[in-house]
């Protein structure tokens, strides 16, 4: 446990709402990897492993989540320390000696090897590990835990990393100057009105005591919590179909994307109240540059959906996105908080599965003018602990990422779950004035199921 010294502290914060649901988490098991983040970039150019390294703490003198540790021991209240200072932790493996054939399994080797290895946010909630493939190609691998930034974070962050290199590869002298922090956040948050944002989540979820079930399963825990990623890349045109036929109704494009994994629960399990974890940036206009923080703003809310046979496409789509709106305005409250103000009990059992829309703005390939220094996008995942996370990302191509918990799915289930979910997708597109009924063709599946009963001995056990 590393001492800080107070000459070395520049501020002292409370936990935003999301971050003080991760500590939970974080404390409940500090050695796995619930909401443990990876993210791989791939370089190329003049450059070298130490100018990496100096361009890594440029970026983090420039950020203060960067230079943030968590403290929790002997206080009332849990807290975010930012240091004046702070070494980051940089590995460097120089495999160029290895067949390039071979290097792509090293790097996935050693990137396991030290995303297994526990995270300690009490002292170094973030690392780097750089790979030299060849003298002009380089691989950064940033494991982070997701209590330091969000998604949108990660955008601003390939972006400072580029810049800096930029000025390296140019001789030229680093800005240093300081990013806007959190604390203009927090304050926004401390001046909210908590009664309002209460009374709407208890009039949002009133009546809700029963959990969804998740598609396709039965519960059946088992110990312990492997959890597996399966990531589909997508033909892009599906996700320009969803944007335009959004367009037609005047909505976003997620409340689509929403509507449609609603629809795939009511397919599977006949509930007609539904509710699902969605994510929100939480980046209000009102806070000063708050698009250029590195920090973790967004917040897990429920999402409601009633879906009705008889309504229409349109009518359902226009439903989920009036919630949003709503939601937009009230999403600021700890993810407990929310959960009391429903009737289920546990409060913290109120859904299983999240959705996440990953459509902030990056350049997933950042390259000089002269074509001499390139900075990619190569992959990004995350363990959120759930036992069901969809992410759908837009950016770079389009991508439906799946995190699942082993002992209620497997990689065949999550392929065919992912399978309807676009078939749902494309079925919604297809007739917007058509019936869900109609949409989800419910009198073939209810007369194929209603034949698989009769022709089965299923009940001669019983």
């Amino acid at each position: 446990m590393e001492k800080v010294h107070k000459e070395n502290v520049a501020d002292i914060l409370p936990l935003t709402p999301l971050q003080s649901a991760m500590l939970i988490s974080y404390l409940a098991e500090p050695d796995g990897n619930h909401y443990k983040e990876i993210t791989r970039y791939r370089l190329e150019g003049n450059i070298s492993m130490d100018m990496i390294a100096e361009a890594i703490q440029a970026v983090v003198i420039k950020h203060e989540m960067l230079r943030t540790v968590f403290r929790w021991h002997n206080l009332r209240e849990p807290i975010q320390m930012i240091l004046k200072e702070k070494p980051v932790l940089v590995y460097q493996h120089e495999i160029d000696q290895v067949g390039s054939q071979e290097q792509e399994a090293k790097v996935d080797e050693l990137e396991q090897e030290s995303f297994r290895e526990p995270l300690d946010i009490y002292n170094n909630p973030i690392k780097f590990d750089i790979y030299k493939l060849r003298k002009d190609a380089y691989y950064i691998t940033i494991i982070n835990h997701h209590i330091l930034f969000d998604g949108w974070s990660n955008s601003i962050l390939l972006g400072e990393l580029y810049h800096a290199l930029c000025q390296l590869v140019q001789h030229k002298p680093f800005n240093l100057n300081d990013k806007p922090g959190m604390r203009n956040y927090l304050e926004f948050l401390k001046k909210r009105d908590r009664t309002q944002d209460l009374s709407f989540w208890k009039d949002y979820l009133c009546g809700v005591s029963k959990r969804t079930i998740l598609p396709g399963i039965h519960y059946c825990p088992k110990k312990g919590t492997q959890e597996s990623l399966v990531t589909h890349e997508e033909d892009r045109s599906l996700y320009r179909k969803v944007k335009a036929f959004s367009a037609t109704l005047s909505v976003s494009a997620a409340a689509a994307f929403y509507a449609a994994w609603g629809l795939l629960y009511y397919r599977e399990n006949r509930q007609c109240d539904v509710v699902f974890g969605i994510a929100f940036d939480g980046r209000p206009p009102e806070v000063k540059n708050i698009n250029q923080i590195i920090g973790l703003f967004m917040n897990s809310v429920p999402l409601r959906i009633i879906i009705k046979e008889n309504e229409t496409i349109e009518a359902l789509i226009h439903q989920v996105y009036s919630s949003l709106l709503m939601i937009r305005e009230h999403q600021y409250l700890p993810f407990a908080n929310i959960a009391a103000q429903s009737q289920m009990i546990p409060a913290g059992t109120l859904f299983d599965s999240v959705i996440v829309i990953q459509n902030y703005p990056v350049d997933s390939k950042l390259f000089t003018d002269d074509g001499s220094f390139t900075i990619t996008l190569h992959s990004r995942k995350i363990a959120t602990g759930a036992r069901l996370t969809i992410e759908i990302r837009t950016f770079g191509g389009f991508f439906i990422d799946v995190s699942y918990q082993e002992q209620y799915y497997n990689e065949e289930t999550i392929r065919e779950l992912i399978d309807r979910y676009k078939e749902i997708l494309l079925k919604m597109i297809e007739g917007k004035n058509r019936s869900l009924r109609e949409v989800l063709n419910l009198e073939k599946l209810e007369k194929s199921r209603g034949q698989l009963l009769e022709g089965s001995d299923f009940f001669d056990d019983f």
